[in-house]
């Protein structure tokens, strides 16, 4: 469990990383970003990237498709809300722009995505350590 865990929150710091520097790279024409800074969040992001990827190749029992999904969705979740603390000084700030002319979701569809991804990661979990047999030693 503590390696799915572990996986989990690869993409959750992925995620964050990537919502941070998106922020600071659209924020690059309107302020001077400290280069540092952004390179930190850089490697924030390559280690969640790097943790999922040596979990996925050395450790069998994260490979769990609805799991993937789930924090795949819920990470998405964090980096609109990470991007948009970061660049509009706001979590719940409603983007205005389209893309593809498809609106912005609010942060409550965020909210909700993320609240039921957890609970569908803690259910998928739980499920699986149910049929696992304890051995005391």
């Amino acid at each position: 469990m503590l390696k799915k865990i572990l996986y989990i929150l690869g993409y959750w710091i992925y995620f964050i990383g990537e919502g941070v520097t998106e922020a600071l790279t659209w924020q690059m024409d309107q302020k001077i970003i400290n280069p540092d800074y952004y390179h930190l969040w850089r490697v924030v992001e390559n280690l969640g990237l790097i943790i999922i990827i040596l979990l996925l190749i050395f450790v069998k029992k994260v490979k769990n498709i609805w799991i993937s999904i789930l924090a795949a969705i819920s990470g998405l979740a964090l980096y609109e809300f990470v991007f948009r603390q970061v660049g509009y000084g706001d979590w719940k700030y409603y983007k205005t722009a389209k893309w593809l002319g498809i609106p912005n979701p609010n942060y409550q569809l965020w909210l909700t995505i993320f609240i039921v991804s957890i609970i569908g990661i803690i259910l998928i979990i739980s499920k699986k350590n149910k049929g696992t047999p304890s051995v005391s030693l």
